[in-house]
């Protein structure tokens, strides 16, 4: 069932994958197929991609055509559910040899997994372009998960990120990593007309390294001029001080907090998650997983897919306070895995990207937020709303209450 513009109403009419896809990819499919479709279109350009999971049709025909031109380069995860025959990145490392050699690939995990989502984009072997985030090129990255892509025109940056490729290619190189260059140094990018002022790490790191990235996030998330702090986590229960501290200000009653978590469960003892009381100045926690996928006319019942629902790894802070900034990027945010995953994870300094991951936070909190309540309750709360017998805006307009001080958040300049 899809609404029918032609007739203004829901009805039963055919449609095609492409459509259906084109429409759960919606922006970041479009712009990984354009920049792939523009490297295939003009021959001078050439392409160096990180693949973690690897298996969306159209990205891998788009590859392996560029394989078969020799302007391919790539590095492809191999650790354990990748490296088995069936496995979708076996299956496509032979189709690309068939048409390419094997030094313009290499599979390899780092100390764990060779975890970025990254395509480099080259002219005439000058680095022009790339395209990186939380989004796997895979049908669960585009079609299943919530995921972001990020796609920056800055030659200093894509010089970068082409170094740290090049750093990466072979089994020497990920095993040396962590202790090179690259893995030990933040890198600094300034404000420019074709980049905003960020910082860029890269993974895997020693204990140390990782410490010291994750101390200065986690002070920078408790400060005392904290006003808000808005976050889409794939998982916020692992070991580590910036979920610690993310955690610890979900309760924080003098911070705005209002996120989203892929946690399986319904206990708030257990789990952590709280959704809106009324009165009530704490934030808001919600769990894409673990709810009921019952839903009222006309959605039916949501299909049981495996994969996660949140695959995000983002948080904002001070989002309307002073110094925003967003920490995003193919990073789970966890001690662990930052010390043995292969990752890039990307501070960034810029009014107009942290207010636009504000929004997806947002908007993702509001949907799963209506998920985890009972639709009887939501039933309840329309019945009242249309007798009268309580204004939907008293809550937006009560002193104390977390939602009047998310519409003063909503109205500070």
């Amino acid at each position: 069932m899809r609404w029918n513009e032609k007739t203004r109403k829901n009805e039963l009419v055919p449609y095609s994958f492409e459509e259906q896809h084109e429409w759960l990819g919606w922006q970041a499919r479009n712009r990984i197929l354009e920049f792939l479709e523009e490297t295939i279109k003009d021959k001078t350009l050439n392409l160096k991609v990180f693949a973690f999971d690897l298996d969306e049709p159209e990205i891998c025909k788009k590859l392996l055509q560029l394989a078969k031109e020799k302007r391919l380069l790539m590095i492809l995860d191999d650790s354990k559910g990748h490296k088995e025959e069936k496995a979708f990145e076996t299956i496509f490392e032979t189709e690309f040899l068939k048409v390419s050699d094997t030094d313009h690939i290499k599979r390899g995990h780092f100390s764990s997994l060779a975890h970025c989502k990254i395509m480099v984009q080259l002219k005439k072997a000058v680095p022009k372009k790339v395209l990186t985030g939380s989004a796997n090129f895979s049908t669960n990255g585009f079609y299943v998960n919530s995921n972001h892509v990020i796609i920056f025109k800055n030659s200093k940056i894509s010089q970068l990120y082409s170094d740290i490729f090049d750093a990466s290619f072979g089994d020497e190189n990920m095993k040396k990593f962590k202790v090179g260059a690259f893995a030990l140094k933040d890198h600094q990018i300034l404000k420019t007309t074709s980049s905003p002022e960020m910082t860029v790490t890269v993974a895997p790191h020693n204990k140390v390294d990782a410490e010291r990235i994750f101390d200065r996030i986690s002070t920078k998330i408790e400060r005392t001029d904290t006003t808000d702090i808005l976050f889409a986590v794939m998982n916020d229960r692992s070991a580590g001080s910036i979920l610690s501290s993310l955690r610890k200000q979900i309760s924080n009653e003098n911070v705005f907090s209002y996120g989203i978590t892929d946690t399986i469960g319904k206990n708030d003892e257990d789990f952590g998650i709280f959704l809106y009381k009324p009165n009530s100045k704490r934030g808001i926690r919600v769990a894409a997983r673990g709810i009921e996928n019952n839903l009222p006319e006309p959605f039916g019942t949501v299909p049981g897919i495996d994969g996660y629902a949140i695959h995000h790894k983002f948080i904002v802070v001070n989002f309307k306070g002073n110094d925003p900034v967003v920490y995003c990027g193919s990073s789970n945010l966890a001690f662990g895995p930052e010390q043995k995953n292969g990752d890039n994870l990307l501070e960034i300094r810029d009014k107009d990207i942290v207010t636009a991951f504000a929004i997806e936070a947002l908007r993702l909190v509001d949907h799963f937020h209506w998920r985890n309540t009972s639709l009887e309750s939501v039933g309840h709360l329309w019945l009242d709303n249309l007798s009268g017998i309580k204004k939907w805006s008293e809550s937006w307009l009560t002193e104390g209450n977390l939602k009047c001080r998310q519409r003063k958040l909503y109205m500070k300049k």
